[in-house]
């Protein structure tokens, strides 16, 4: 798994090696898995994302969704390099809070019925 993520060229340390072909479908079904286990919580989080609508100030009032943005800017910012114009998008709270929710969201769709080639497909086309 470390292999296969520092050759994201978004990453602060990254390598450039090519991908043996099992790797990214590997990485795709821990991914998956790790999801289907926590269905329950990412549902949650996306119900309420959704019933708080976009304001920073809702997103923060409800502790397990304000904890759950807290550590994914934290871990993105920690990870990710800021030199990089793919990641210089994401330069404020709030664009990091809805990537963060979009990311939940596919994550939840990708939990339902054929969610691991949803994943799958998704790596390609950039849509679930």
């Amino acid at each position: 798994m470390a292999a296969l993520r520092s050759s994201n060229p978004l990453r602060r340390n990254s390598q450039r090696r090519p991908l043996q072909p099992y790797e990214p479908q590997g990485a795709d079904c821990h991914y998956w898995l790790h999801c289907r286990r926590l269905t329950v919580v990412v549902r949650q989080l996306c119900w309420w994302s959704s019933s708080c609508g976009t304001r920073a100030k809702a997103l923060e009032s409800n502790p397990r969704l304000n904890l759950y943005l807290e550590r994914f800017r934290q871990h993105f910012r920690q990870r990710m390099n800021p030199r990089r114009a793919g990641v210089m998008a994401y330069d404020t709270d709030d664009k990091l809070n809805q990537l963060a929710i979009s990311l939940l969201e596919q994550l939840l769709f990708c939990t339902g019925t054929a969610g691991e080639q949803r994943l799958w497909i998704s790596l390609f086309d950039g849509e679930v």
